[in-house]
């Protein structure tokens, strides 16, 4: 093993490989402003940064560039940025301090990031743009261990921090962003505290999880992506307010299901995504069979899928979605549900909530139950939709067969219309409290509709 220590200069290369053989440790420590470190390791074995000696820039407008390349591909000769047999312990990599600050990392086959972290406290009389930058692309079966990006200054001055994760796997392959071998639940993933920040996550093939994305403050932006099947994004959440968070889902059995039918009717998921706080969006959109999604939001004012770049979009067979909103003036907007065997549940508990839903496809809404004493047995569950509050509003379009779908709200000046076009629908509305209105069309064959009031 080869072990290089850089300190207290401006610029400081590093390229390991060849005749440096494998099993190569660099640490680096740099302060001022305007350093830039170039790390570059070939083979195998390679560790760059270390909890007790992590590669570290202090100051301002500083640069780190990592490439790490596994000839072998063998999981026992990985290349790490940061080190430890112990993974509850912090085991950092690579820790910058300032502002105006860029990190990128590229690591290819069976390598890991422990631990990173940039800390800022804004920027004075520098130009407007992120206050730090990090950049971590991974392919073929990797890991990541913690990200973290904070600002703790007053936000008078730069507050943007830019985070952006590629990983691409093969087929027998699979991805980590919060290693399950880990730090606490809590702690594992990808975490943006402070204001203005911008996540965006993206994983290519399958077997890929996301344990945590999490962004604490004010206008922070996430977007996750996942493409392949047996994919799991276990968290997304964001606390704060007039935040936007948009997921992205295609392929089959992503969100490693749960939920059942009316869709948990909605004690929410496995995989579930997170707003608390006031004035944020959420979007949705999932292509696939058999996946599963929720999302929670808490607080007053949030909307799911209420335009075009924050649409709520479901195409596929055996897909099942569950939507909870506690506060007020919530909205939710399901601009398509497209396929067979959809389940859907919504909850919304507050003021002036609203609903739009679209469906097409076979046995959607719950996927059978009623009849049985008739008039849609009026005991509630199969697809529902629960509105606890005042002045709320529900706006239905079902086109297919075999759909099933309940609706209860509870409170002031609720209205409900829907439509049901297609055959064996059933429709069952339950209106607690004064001032409600129910509009309904059946069109099709054995449509049957109880409402009570």
């Amino acid at each position: 093993m080869i072990k290089y220590f850089f300190s207290g200069i401006a610029l400081a290369t590093l390229l390991a490989g060849g005749a440096l053989a494998d099993n190569n440790t660099v640490f680096l420590s740099q302060d001022g402003d305007e350093n830039a470190a170039l790390i570059a390791q070939t083979g195998n074995g390679h560790i760059a940064g270390s909890t007790d000696q992590p590669i570290t820039q202090n100051d301002d407008f500083n640069q780190i560039d990592v490439t790490q390349d596994n000839l072998s591909g063998r999981l026992d000769r990985r290349n790490t940025l940061g080190v430890g047999g112990n993974f509850s312990q912090r085991n950092l990599g690579v820790d910058q301090t300032g502002n105006r600050n860029a990190l990128t990392v590229d690591q290819r086959l069976q390598s890991r990031i422990f631990m990173v972290q940039q800390d800022s406290s804004g920027a004075a009389n520098t130009p407007a743009g992120p206050t730090n930058v990090a950049t971590l692309t991974q392919t073929g079966n990797m890991r990541i261990n913690q990200v973290m990006q904070t600002y703790t200054g007053d936000g008078t001055t730069g507050t943007e921090n830019t985070l952006t994760i590629v990983q691409t796997g093969g087929q027998f392959q699979r991805s980590w962003i919060g290693d399950p071998d880990g730090l606490s639940n809590l702690n594992r993933g990808a975490f943006q505290t402070g204001a203005s920040h911008d996540m965006t996550l993206t994983q290519t093939g399958p077997n890929n999880a996301i344990r945590r994305a999490a962004q604490f403050g004010t206008g922070q932006d996430m977007t996750v992506s996942q493409s392949g099947s047996r994919n799991l994004v276990r968290r997304a959440v964001q606390r704060g307010a007039d935040n936007s968070l948009v997921l992205s889902f295609d392929g089959d059995n992503n969100g490693r299901r749960s939920l059942t039918e009316g869709a948990g009717a909605p004690g929410l998921g496995r995989a579930t995504y997170v707003q608390r706080g006031s004035g944020n969006y959420a979007g949705l959109d999932v292509m696939g069979d058999n996946n599963g999604s929720a999302i929670f939001q808490w607080g007053d004012g949030n909307e799911i899928g209420s335009s075009m770049e924050m649409a709520l979009s479901i195409t596929g067979n055996g897909n099942q979605f569950a939507v909870s909103q506690t506060g007020a003036d919530n909205d939710v907007a399901v601009s398509a549900f497209v396929g067979s065997r959809n389940v859907i549940g919504v909850q919304q508990t507050g003021d002036r909530n609203d609903l739009t839903l679209s469906v097409l496809g076979n046995r959607n809404g719950g996927f059978r139950s009623f009849t049985v004493g008739g008039d849609a047995d009026i005991g509630l569950t199969p697809g529902f939709i629960d509105q606890n509050g005042n002045d709320n509003e529900i706006d239905l379009t079902v086109d297919g067969n075999g759909n099933v779908f309940t609706m209860l709200q509870d409170g002031n000046n609720n209205t409900i219309t829907g439509l049901q076009d297609g055959n064996n629908n059933e429709a069952a509305i339950s209106q607690v409290g004064a001032g409600h209105n129910t509009t309904f069309w059946q069109i099709g064959n054995n449509n049957v509709l109880g409402v009570t009031q």
